[in-house]
């Protein structure tokens, strides 16, 4: 049983800055995004489901190196959007199988996998907790389980230094 959290690390990547965006008459304020995205996320990552045993831990295991963690539960339990953002890829991942991408801004952006069904579809805005799918076992998957990554700048990082 998890008794309580603590955060071990926060590091400022890029410092945010508002910005003026004219079109037309009309002015508005707007916070810079990365890579398209439209909605950035609060930089705080909530646990993406109810499910709470971690089954493969990032970093190297037997078959080479993990870049995830996975969350062992049943198939079909709701798998959330670990902060408000912008879908970028919603579909069938190759290995991954069904699977589910969210950029947050400040170059964050969570994947969410091995998914039996998805709630969202690329480009659409989420909020932290919003389903984005449901758990599953496709791509090449052992079990019923959510793979879950953190990426930041392009580089997977451990998923529980940021959670």
């Amino acid at each position: 049983n998890e008794v309580g959290r603590s955060r071990l690390h926060t590091e400022v990547l890029e410092a945010a800055v508002d910005k003026k965006v004219t079109k037309g008459a009309a002015v508005a304020v707007a916070s810079r995004s990365v890579a398209g995205a439209s909605v950035t996320g609060s930089g705080d990552l909530k646990w993406p489901t109810s499910a709470r045993r971690i089954s493969s831990y990032f970093g190297s295991r037997s078959r080479g190196y993990h870049t995830g963690i996975d969350i062992d539960g049943n198939t079909g339990d709701a798998v959330w959007a670990a902060d408000s953002g912008t879908v970028t890829s919603a579909g069938w991942s190759g290995g991954y199988g069904y699977c589910v991408l969210v950029n947050h801004g400040n170059g964050i952006v969570t994947r969410y996998a091995h998914l039996s069904s998805i709630s969202v579809s690329k480009g659409a805005k989420v909020s932290s907790g919003q389903t984005v799918g449901r758990m599953g076992s496709t791509g090449n998957s052992t079990g019923s389980h959510l793979h879950f990554e953190v990426i930041v700048n392009g580089s997977t990082k451990n998923p529980l230094k940021y959670l």
